[in-house]
């Protein structure tokens, strides 16, 4: 999914169930596939549009059973995005952020992608921003 696309293509792209939608927000929840654990790991999408009815925010909380699992990941991610952007910086609210600019047809901008470990469950959060 891109930024700036309207509710509608949002919904024909996005293959995870949809739980909620109003004007300005879509809310999507995906199951993972089942493994050997009680525990089922699943992630929370979230779209959130702009006045003009284009995707602005996209924030993924990704729920896992454990803290290995999440140290995994999040180093994970920290490779590709180091790797695609460069080294991250710290924002004010414990994400580590990296600068893109999108290349679009009409106009190029700018966005963040943040990463953060979940609070009080095991998981992270990504949130990727139009600037």
């Amino acid at each position: 999914v891109d930024f700036n696309l309207p509710q509608d293509e949002v919904r024909k792209r996005e293959k995870a169930k949809l739980y909620e939608r109003t004007l300005d927000h879509l809310f999507y929840s995906y199951v993972f596939p089942k493994d050997s654990t009680a525990f089922s790991e699943y992630a929370d999408i979230q779209y959130f549009f702009d006045k003009l009815g284009g995707v602005e925010i996209i924030n993924v909380s990704v729920f896992l059973n454990d803290s290995i699992q999440q140290v995994q990941l999040i180093e994970t991610y920290n490779q590709y995005f180091n790797y695609r952007y460069g080294e991250s910086s710290p924002d004010d609210y414990g994400y580590a952020v990296w600068k893109g600019t999108m290349e679009a047809e009409d106009d190029d901008y700018d966005y963040s992608v943040g990463l953060i470990p979940l609070q009080d469950e095991y998981g992270i959060v990504l949130e990727y921003l139009r600037d």
